[in-house]
Formats: structure tokens, sequence, C-alpha cells
């Protein structure tokens, strides 16, 4: 049972998918947990709601906002090219006719006082953060199984946390290449 508007929503989305089944047609439904990495849009990176491109441009006149006792709250965090390839493997599966709902994450805890401490790391600068109002609803922990999407797409991430900031801070700073 979700905990939150935004849970029910994915809940909401996978019924729907589901419902396409009695009618023969495969879905695949993919659970993205927190996509890290390149971003598109430097100017306004800093605007987006996640974690890593928050405490990258975080300043001392507009700082990290932290909800609550977030700090040791932990996610699962996935590169986005690690999250197109399990879309590819997936596209080639519902082809097949298949029809699954997989997991995409890493598998690993990570704090976020650990993401920012990697963030200081790559950047060799300090995340200036402060503390506002826990948001209800919020899951303390939330970390993918990726057991289906290894064993049946074939598929397993192979970028770190620390591949992750590193391509969101160059592609920040406009050094990303291309791969």
């Amino acid at each position: 049972e979700p905990a939150s508007p935004y849970g029910m929503t994915k809940l909401a989305s996978e019924m729907v998918a589901e419902s396409f089944k009695p009618l023969g047609l495969a879905t695949i439904v993919l659970r993205f947990f927190n996509l890290a990495g390149a971003y598109d849009n430097h100017q306004d990176v800093g605007n987006l709601k996640r974690l890593i491109p928050q405490a990258l441009t975080a300043t001392k006149d507009k700082p990290l906002m932290l909800h609550g006792e977030n700090e040791l709250w932990c996610r699962d965090y996935v590169h986005v090219m690690d999250a197109a390839d399990a879309c590819v493997r997936a596209c080639e599966r519902v082809m097949k006719g298949e029809s699954e709902t997989y997991n995409i994450g890493r598998e690993e805890e990570v704090s976020v006082k650990q993401a920012v401490t990697m963030v200081e790391s790559v950047t060799g600068s300090t995340v200036w953060c402060r503390t506002g109002e826990r948001i209800p609803g919020e899951q303390r922990h939330l970390v993918a199984n990726c057991w289906m999407a290894e064993h049946k797409l074939g598929w397993k991430p192979t970028r770190d946390l620390r591949q992750m900031v590193q391509d969101a801070w160059d592609s920040i700073n406009n050094k990303l290449e291309p791969k």
C-alpha cells in the first residue's frame, strides 16, 4: 500500500499497464529508482527536485534543503545511462510479447549524508545545507530489489555513485563528452 500520493500514482500507472494484458498487448513497467548522472538542461539543473543536482548547485545563499532529519534517510540511485540500457533490454522483451515489471536501481542503500559527502568529494567544495519540515509520507528507506531485471533482462548497473556525481558535475560544467 503506497504511503504517498507519488506512490499511489505509480501504482495506478502499473494497474493501467496491467489492464492491457487481457487485450493481448504486452507491457513492461520499469520502476526507476533515483536517476542521477548527466543532465541536459544545464541552466536549470538546480531547480530539479533531485538531491544530487541540488547538492551540486547549493550555495551559502541558496543551501540544499534537508527535510526533517533526513540526512540518514536512504535511497537507491541509478545512473541515467544504466537506466537507458535497461530500457533497451525491456523493449527487446516487450517486442517478444512479454509483460513484466522490473525495478531499476543499484540495490545499494545510499544515505543523504553519503550522497552529500560524495558531492563534496567530487567538487572539492562544501555543500551548504539547512533543515526544513519533514515531508509527510516520505519514506525513510527505499532500495530496489533488481533480481528480476538481472535474471530476466540480463541487466546490471555498471556505474557507481561517484560516477553519477562526476557525470552530473561535468554536465553542469559542460565538460561531459558523449560516450
